[in-house]
C-alpha cells in the first residue's frame, strides 16, 4: 500500500522535510561497488568490508535443493552520510547491491550481483525507495523487490513498484511487474500489471473520490526483460520496454 498516511500529509503541509537542505547531487560521493566473493557459507560472507547484509530472504528459485539466497548489501562508509541543515536525520546516499546466491551443498554460489535495479539516494526530497516498509519476499521460484517513490518537492506522483523475477536459463527474468501510483493533488490512481509469462498487460485508471474505473488490456510484445536490462526499478515502464520490440 503507498505510503500516504496522516503522519506524512501533516508532515508535508507543514513544509518541513521540503525545507530541509540537502547536499546537490553535485555533491553526493561517487559510488564504489565492489566484486562479491563466488562462493560463501551465508549471506554476510558475501558483504564486502564495510558492508552489512540489510535485508535477506530464503527459498527455492532454481528447482534443486534450496533454500537459496536473496539479500542485499548496503555500503556504511561514514563519508557518504551527509548532514542536512534543519534535519535530525543525515542523508545516508550509501549505495546497495542486490545479490542472490543459490544452494550448492554446504555452500552457495554467488548468482546475481545487481547495483541498478534499487535506486541510491541522493536528495533529501526524495525518500529511499527501500528503507519504509521494504522486504525482500521468495515465492513460487521467484524474488520480489518492492521499491516505493515519494518526493516532498517536484512531484505530485507518488508510487510503489513490485517486482517479481525468476530464474531462467542461467538468468534473472522479470515475471511479473505491478505499479500502484496516485497524484497526489487530483486523486487519480492507476494500476499497472504486467504478466511476462501470460504475455498480457492490464492498466486500471481511477480516483479516490469514486469507485468508477477504466481498464485497457493490452498484449506484451518481446521476451521477458533480465534484470539487467530493466535497470532502475523505479524508472522501468514496461510499456516502453515492449515498445523497442
Amino acid at each position: 500500500m503507498l505510503r500516504h498516511g496522516l503522519i506524512r500529509q501533516m508532515t508535508l503541509c507543514l513544509g518541513l522535510v521540503a525545507r530541509a537542505s540537502a547536499a546537490g547531487a553535485e555533491d553526493v560521493p561517487p559510488a564504489h561497488y565492489p566484486a562479491l566473493p563466488r562462493e560463501a557459507q551465508s549471506a554476510q560472507g558475501f558483504a564486502p568490508k564495510g558492508w552489512i547484509v540489510e535485508h535477506s530472504a530464503t527459498g527455492d528459485l532454481d528447482g534443486r535443493a534450496g533454500p537459496d539466497l536473496v539479500f542485499i548489501l548496503r555500503d556504511t562508509d561514514p563519508a557518504k552520510i551527509l548532514p542536512r541543515e534543519f534535519a535530525v536525520e543525515p542523508l545516508d546516499t550509501n549505495p546497495r547491491i542486490l545479490a542472490v546466491a543459490l544452494a550448492r551443498g554446504k555452500t552457495f554460489r554467488l548468482a546475481l550481483a545487481n547495483h541498478t535495479l534499487i535506486r541510491r539516494q541522493e536528495s533529501a526530497s526524495v525518500f529511499d525507495p527501500f528503507a519504509e516498509g521494504g522486504e525482500l519476499t521468495v515465492a513460487n521460484r521467484s524474488f520480489t523487490v518492492p521499491l516505493e517513490f515519494f518526493a516532498t518537492i517536484g512531484s505530485w506522483t507518488t508510487y510503489r513498484n513490485e517486482l517479481s523475477f525468476r530464474y531462467r536459463r542461467g538468468k534473472f527474468v522479470l515475471d511479473r511487474f505491478r505499479r500502484e501510483s496516485l497524484v497526489r493533488n487530483t486523486g487519480k490512481t492507476q494500476t499497472v500489471t504486467a504478466d511476462y509469462r501470460a504475455g498480457t498487460l492490464r492498466v486500471v485508471t481511477g480516483s479516490n473520490d469514486s469507485e468508477r474505473t477504466a481498464t485497457i488490456r493490452k498484449r506484451l510484445r518481446g521476451p521477458a526483460p533480465t534484470i539487467e536490462a530493466v535497470g532502475d526499478g523505479l524508472g522501468f515502464d514496461p510499456e516502453a520496454a515492449a515498445r523497442k520490440h
